[in-house]
């Protein structure tokens, strides 16, 4: 049998390399996003929440302990409670009103890098290692977590051959967005919303026709302060729970600009006058 040409060899060798780091490149920018591509809920948009003045119906004061806010009458609890110390909540005539801790930016992106499995660390590994190595450090200088939650929600789906041919740069963005899109999605319709104080995040979730949830996720312009709260209304009233909604939005304003701890938020939140509900340890 006739032996190849040692250039037939070489060209084939070149051809079988650089197909094994085609497919190396391709499986890389294939793997983190093979669960979220498809999704035909990440194809949607926000729409701008345009609050220009409108009829405001009565409202009352709420002081949870770190932002002040109103609520309509009717949807104004008679009294807050705290949960695990630092989740508060209330009744109200027209439903539940509940806000989850607040958080800084430091803290929710060591959340997302974890739920990324960045480097296969713990998320207390994350947080020890932040100081120390310069690409989480890089990560948290260069990443804005408003920037971050805007763009991602405005990010769509795009097709793999736009992927593949991204340059690194490119593809680390558009990675990041839609991962953060894919963990951050509440379902519904969802809006933007800025003023001078505040950017948020609204999701309103309809079931049966009518609204379930509204769920709002709130961030400080001048901090890196963020909270997440819902309003889920008992009776089938639209209009007033989006009355509820913009009128929170349009007065809400944090007190504080910084948390240290869960245990720190307990305490403003005991500050305020809000007790733990039966059964819970006060702070």
């Amino acid at each position: 049998m006739k032996k190849l040409p040692k250039a037939v060899w070489v060209f084939m060798i070149a051809i079988a390399a650089i197909t094994l780091l085609m497919a190396g490149h391709v499986a890389l920018r294939w793997y983190p996003l093979r669960n979220i591509q498809d999704r035909p809920e990440l194809y949607e948009t926000p729409a701008t929440l345009g609050l220009s003045p409108f009829h405001s119906p009565e409202s009352d004061p709420c002081d949870i302990g770190y932002a002040r806010f109103s609520l309509p009458s009717e949807w104004r609890p008679q009294a807050w409670s705290s949960v695990e110390d630092s989740i508060v909540h209330g009744i109200s005539e027209k439903g539940r009103v509940n806000f989850l801790p607040p958080y800084d930016q430091e803290e929710l992106l060591l959340d997302f890098l974890y739920f990324m499995n960045y480097n296969g660390k713990s998320r207390s590994d994350l947080g020890d290692t932040l100081l120390e190595n310069s690409e989480i450090k890089d990560l948290f200088n260069n990443i804005d977590y408003k920037s971050l939650v805007i763009g991602a929600n405005n990010t769509v789906p795009k097709p793999w051959i736009e992927i593949l041919l991204m340059n690194h740069d490119e593809y680390n963005d558009y990675s990041i967005r839609m991962i953060y899109k894919s963990l951050s999605y509440y379902g519904g319709k969802t809006f933007i919303y800025e003023n001078d104080r505040i950017w948020c995040i609204v999701s309103i979730l309809i079931a049966s026709d009518n609204i379930e949830r509204v769920h709002i996720a709130i961030g400080n312009q001048d901090a890196g302060l963020i909270v997440s709260g819902n309003l889920l209304p008992d009776e089938k009233d639209d209009e007033k729970a989006v009355e509820a909604m913009k009128i929170l939005l349009k007065t809400f304003r944090f007190t504080e600009d910084h948390v240290e701890s869960r245990a720190q938020v307990a305490e403003w939140i005991a500050r305020a006058g809000i007790s733990p509900e039966p059964g819970q340890t006060a702070p």
